[in-house]
């Protein structure tokens, strides 16, 4: 067991890998200005990533619906088709929905997470 006396000497010679370094409050306010700008720049794009999967989901299945008549197979097959291209449609728009989502919570925690360590760097104002 480290006494304190000794625990305070180590404290002194060990390395400090750079976190001991602070950042002055109007660099905090920066940078936090910074990654608001980012966190909200990422959210879209990755709205718009997700509109365009939802999309050419919507397209490839509005394709395939209206394909599916030049083959000339039985009405009954055709209704089957359509109902599978239908399920196969909703599904994938619930996985982007899921995945736009996950991006989102993904992007506000790394915002959130971001503005932590700004504050916990940041040296105290005089």
């Amino acid at each position: 067991m480290m006494s304190a006396d000794s625990f305070a000497r180590w404290r002194q010679t060990a390395p400090s890998y750079g976190l001991e370094r602070r950042i002055r409050p109007e660099q905090a306010r920066t940078l936090t200005k910074w990654l608001y700008v980012l966190a909200i720049t990422g959210a879209g794009v990755w709205t718009l990533l997700m509109w365009g999967a939802h999309g050419i989901l919507s397209l490839s299945d509005d394709a395939l619906r209206a394909g599916s008549t030049w083959f000339g197979v039985d009405t009954q097959l055709l209704a089957q088709l359509t109902w599978a291209i239908g399920g196969a449609q909703q599904f994938g728009e619930a996985v982007v929905l899921i995945m736009w989502g996950l991006g989102i919570a993904a992007l506000a925690l790394g915002g959130r997470l971001g503005r932590s360590l700004i504050r916990a760097f940041t040296a105290p104002s005089s």
